[in-house]
């Protein structure tokens, strides 16, 4: 490694990296390619320029055609990249995450693409078809749904890992965010899941953004929103995470507002964009098809712990713990204690993650919030006008 680090080698090692980890090559060399560059990164973190022409090389590596779309190459990379996140040393993260940095640009837009779903699709259809040699007509009756299902699957993982990473990143080291265009397109990436886009794709509909993914995009944008310009990195360490918990209704009625919650430096909503944010906020709390604002005695929704007995803490790791030490296996992510969690634990946590997020919205947009509960009861629209007035009474600012 060290020979490979010499600085008039360089050119030639990113040069082979950009190649073993193109769409042209295998999956399995696509993945061992991650794996090289996060592990030149790490041995070479003081060669601050070559760290970021390295994430920068993996990062364009993951894009590409729908055809070449590789659920395994895209979880190793993840998986490396929360690797070079959680090494010794906090400062090291904003060596590969900054302004302009291809693998944040990656991960946020994944975690946004409400049609990732679709594009696992074509891509297994796709490698079915070469695989079997059989024309649509031949296997479509046997393997569509089980595509379909795999495929949605497939893309709820990807994005639920997409966001993990991206949150341990900004609790490890908030520096990486430059509260500038960087942090601008992060909230504008993870605020648009409240909201079902228009299609893009066949077929002609676009699925609802599931809670577990309502529940990454609130504890990001929360944590976002508590960022400071000064000394960022211990602004995000002692911001308290997000964990999920068994009686998430009740916690509702204790949640309160936090101080001094800020957009980004330099970024401004119009009035128009704020009263739509809000109507997309009101509205994914109401997509969780839950009793809202809850009963204070409702049952519990229990969260399963598992063997580990051990908090389902969201955007964490054990190296962040006092005394804590870095974790080499990915089986330590909490997303898949996230993913096997009930519906009805899912719903109401993410409900729970809103309304603590709507603590923030409601100081930032009071006059959205109100010019909307007005357009609402024009409207007859009574469950948007309670819910909303909620956010607010429980914000103290209702009048």
């Amino acid at each position: 490694v060290s020979v490979l680090l010499q600085e008039q080698h360089q050119s030639l090692v990113l040069e082979r990296l950009a190649g073993f980890g193109g769409t042209l090559a295998a999956p399995e060399t696509r993945c061992a390619a991650q794996a090289l560059g996060v592990t030149l990164a790490v041995r070479a973190a003081v060669r601050q320029d070559f760290v970021w022409q390295v994430f920068q090389v993996l990062g364009a590596a993951m894009s590409g055609s729908l055809r070449s779309l590789s659920f395994p190459v895209a979880m190793a990379g993840l998986h490396h990249w929360r690797r070079f996140v959680v090494a010794p040393g906090a400062a090291r993260t904003a060596l590969g995450f900054q302004e302009g940095s291809k693998v944040v640009q990656w991960m946020s837009e994944t975690f946004a693409d409400q049609e990732l779903y679709k594009k696992y699709y074509i891509a297994m259809e796709h490698a079915e078809k070469v695989m079997t040699g059989a024309d649509q007509e031949d296997w479509v009756l046997e393997k569509a749904r089980h595509i379909r299902v795999e495929s949605e699957r497939r893309a709820t993982v990807v994005r639920c890992h997409a966001a993990s990473a991206a949150l341990l990143a900004l609790r490890r080291d908030g520096a990486w965010v430059e509260r500038g265009a960087a942090s601008s397109a992060l909230f504008r990436c993870f605020s648009s899941v409240f909201a079902t886009k228009p299609h893009t794709l066949e077929p002609p509909f676009v699925k609802p953004t599931p809670p577990e993914l309502l529940l990454y995009a609130a504890e990001f944008l929360h944590l976002l929103l508590h960022l400071k310009e000064t000394e960022p990195s211990e602004e995000a360490v002692q911001q308290t995470p997000f964990k999920l918990l068994d009686d998430a209704a009740r916690a509702i009625h204790q949640v309160k507002p936090e101080k001094s919650p800020s957009l980004p430096s330099g970024f401004r909503l119009s009035r128009a964009e704020e009263e739509q944010l809000v109507s997309d906020f009101i509205g994914a709390m109401l997509q969780l098809n839950l009793s809202l604002p809850p009963d204070p005695k409702a049952k519990f929704a229990p969260a399963s712990l598992e063997d580990s007995a051990k908090d389902v803490i969201l955007g964490w790791d054990a190296c962040m713990e006092p005394g804590g030490v870095t974790s080499s296996s990915s089986k330590t992510s909490e997303v898949p204690r996230v993913l096997s969690q009930s519906s009805e634990c899912l719903r109401w946590n993410a409900a729970l993650a809103l309304y603590i997020l709507g603590m923030d919205f409601s100081q930032l947009f009071q006059d959205a919030f109100e010019s909307c509960i007005a357009r609402w009861r024009k409207k007859q629209e009574q469950g948007k006008v309670l819910l909303a007035q909620d956010v607010l009474h429980r914000s103290g600012l209702a009048k």
